[in-house]
């Protein structure tokens, strides 16, 4: 903590360690989303849905924007997961696309995004 009696300096160094520790979380995020997105390596274009996901920025605090997305065509079937998901997939939300029905693969059939954020949000931890 910053040795001040100004609180200004003190709100200050509060916002700059929140920004931290959300920015390493969204980081990691980006990882588990990437390695939770299915693969088909007996293709050369296999890693095509994992190879697209990119990081928009950095997080600041109040501003409100998106900071993963993936341009994959089909990144929205894979995301949502198998209709036995615990997730979902939620059919309000899917705008006509419809989920698999069929054997899920093992790596995402809880989807790719929801397993990630519950990891990451539901552990305890200190605020850098």
């Amino acid at each position: 903590m910053v040795r001040s009696s100004n609180p200004n300096d003190i709100i200050k160094d509060i916002e700059t360690r929140l920004e931290r520790t959300i920015q390493a979380d969204l980081k990691e995020i980006n990882k588990l989303i990437e390695a939770n997105t299915p693969y088909n390596n007996k293709r050369k274009s296999g890693t095509h849905a994992r190879d697209r996901w990119r990081s928009t920025g950095q997080y600041k605090l109040g501003v409100s924007k998106k900071m993963f997305e993936n341009k994959a065509t089909y990144i929205g079937i894979l995301d949502a997961g198998s209709v036995r998901s615990k997730y979902g997939p939620k059919m309000h939300s899917l705008q006509g696309i419809k989920p698999h029905s069929g054997p899920s693969s093992p790596i995402a059939k809880d989807g790719i995004v929801a397993p990630a954020l519950e990891k990451v949000l539901t552990r305890r931890r200190k605020i850098n």
